[in-house]
């Protein structure tokens, strides 16, 4: 799996830009909903924090974790 220097998985990068058909790929292929950046930031946290409904309703619904802190790792 593909990770920036950051610890961003392909999962955040898409959640972060909207891009629902991507976030879809990614999850039927495998990819933890619940995986975390170095920042601690998750995909659901990116998608909420840019507003893209679409993508946080997709991951809520293949089990992400709202309640995962976001502080630093």
């Amino acid at each position: 799996m593909w990770n920036s220097r950051k610890g961003n998985t392909a999962l955040h990068i898409a959640s972060l830009a909207g891009q629902s058909l991507i976030v879809t790929i990614l999850v039927e292929n495998g990819a933890n909903v619940n995986v975390q950046s170095l920042n601690g930031f998750t995909p659901l946290y990116m998608a909420a924090q840019e507003n893209h409904e679409d993508v946080v309703r997709f991951l809520l619904s293949h089990g992400a974790n709202q309640a995962l802190s976001t502080e630093g790792r």
